[in-house]
């Protein structure tokens, strides 16, 4: 019986542990880039730019998602909206779990994102661009 509250105690404290410190420097060049390709156009309607984003979507895993949101105090307005595309094309359900972590994070930031991601994700505009682009590979 001890053995299996350990073991409960260690999967609800691995569940709940903060993500890896190495995982915003692993996606920093990755981010960086599409935060550098947004700033010379209006990403939201331009098409190459979801094609960039779901190109670095297939190279990453879902762990990007605590790599944007640690990002998120320095966001200004809307400026996190950039990575929508990129959310929008990651594998669904781990994203969707990620995001609902962080809906009860003690960061506000990161709560205010989680939801804003949450919600663009369901918008007609994202998804139709994800329908038009997935499995494009250009």
């Amino acid at each position: 019986m001890r053995a299996i509250l350990l073991l409960l105690l260690a999967t609800i404290t691995a569940a709940s542990a903060p993500p890896p410190k190495d995982t915003a420097r692993r996606y920093a060049t990755t981010l960086d880039h599409l935060e550098r390709y947004c700033s010379q156009t209006d990403c939201f309607s331009d098409e190459k730019f979801w094609r960039e984003s779901a190109r670095v979507a297939r190279q990453s895993a879902p762990d990007i998602i605590h790599a944007i949101m640690l990002r998120s105090p320095k966001w200004r307005a809307e400026e996190g909206l950039l990575y929508v595309p990129l959310v929008a094309f990651l594998p669904r359900g781990e994203t969707m779990k990620l995001l609902r972590d962080y809906l009860r994070s003690t960061n506000e930031f990161e709560r205010i994102w989680a939801r804003e991601f949450i919600t663009e994700l369901d918008m007609p505009d994202t998804q139709k661009a994800i329908r038009a682009l997935s499995g494009s590979h250009q």
